[in-house]
């Protein structure tokens, strides 16, 4: 068994790769993929703190069978997972890309603290968050 049916038990076959993405920070700068999760239900999406592990966990099957069956949801659905499958494959990263130049060394970037989404529950000033922001 595939370790998010077992986290998601209410998550239908279609709808599998939602599981997949709520426990990957991609979607949190995705507008996309954090559309998807909202357009399940919005008030548990707000009451989730925009969380979309526990959003997942508490929704009922009724919500998540009526998603798999609603044809706009499906494409936007079936469109970010495609983006997010082709972000996951690609092994380079933006210097590999730009700067080929050999005597060209990456460097290192050291932060006390991240700020990568309100969701995600520990303190991060200005910094933080632009060291989350150079994160992602």
């Amino acid at each position: 068994m595939e370790p998010t049916r077992e986290i998601f038990p209410n998550l239908p076959d279609r709808l599998q790769g939602l599981g997949d993405l709520s426990y990957n920070l991609w979607w949190s700068w995705q507008p996309e993929a954090r559309m998807l999760f909202k357009r399940l239900d919005r008030p548990a999406w707000k009451e989730s703190y925009y969380n979309p592990v526990k959003l997942l966990s508490v929704l009922p099957r009724e919500v998540m069978e009526r998603a798999a069956q609603d044809p706009d949801y499906l494409r936007d659905y079936d469109a970010v997972q495609a983006q997010f499958r082709r972000a996951m494959e690609t092994k380079a990263g933006w210097f590999a890309e730009n700067i080929t130049d050999p005597n060209h060394f990456p460097i290192a970037y050291f932060s006390l603290e991240y700020g990568l989404h309100r969701s995600l529950p520990f303190y991060a000033g200005g910094l933080g968050f632009l060291a989350g922001d150079h994160l992602k």
